[in-house]
């Protein structure tokens, strides 16, 4: 602009410019919603969650879960001491590692347990998905026949890196792997 330019147009393109400024930060919000629209929406939940962690379906009266899982599948439990509430790993030998998600209020703020909705009871529709333990079984039974007895424990020593033999006391990401492994095979 000159020096001849009369104020007002100068109020005018000033203004214009602010416009214009709003309108591109107006597109690039609605640039962003556009987007997560078009993901697709998050599966539906099979498994309670607190503080986004899977967790048991136990829950105390006060509201929190006996265990959670990390995202390494380790077992955290719920532990409580003055008030004070936490999840902690145990490390064996006596000993927990870092304790995790520790809140100093006697209640679990809001929203962290999430529930999932019930399902109605239909046999014809269960899957082995649902059921990991039946699922490894019939795959290992698929796999090693009338041996899966005896083969069976060893592989789950191996897949706990000689923590336990048993099935049932194996972490989630354990059992997956296991599982994945003996799919592989089939």
């Amino acid at each position: 602009m000159s020096a001849n330019t009369p104020e007002w147009a100068v109020q005018i393109q000033q203004s214009i410019h602010q416009l214009d400024t709003k309108l591109d930060l107006l597109l690039g919000h609605l640039q962003r919603l556009t987007t997560a629209a078009a993901r697709p929406p998050p599966a539906p939940l099979k498994h309670p969650t607190f503080c986004g962690y899977p967790c048991s379906w136990e829950i105390d009266d006060a509201g929190w879960p006996t265990y959670i899982y990390l995202e390494d599948g380790t077992l955290a439990s719920h532990r409580e001491k003055q008030g004070h509430h936490w999840f902690s790993a145990s490390l064996g030998d006596g000993q927990y590692g870092e304790h995790y998600l520790k809140f100093r209020r006697a209640a679990p703020p809001d929203g962290v347990l999430v529930m999932p909705p019930p399902q109605p009871s239909d046999p014809a529709h269960e899957t082995d998905k649902e059921f990991p333990l039946q699922e490894l079984h019939t795959l290992g039974r698929t796999v090693h026949g009338d041996d899966w007895p005896q083969i069976g424990p060893r592989l789950v020593h191996t897949h706990t890196d000689g923590r336990t033999d048993k099935s049932t006391d194996m972490q989630p990401a354990e059992l997956a792997a296991l599982i994945d492994s003996l799919q592989q095979k089939t």
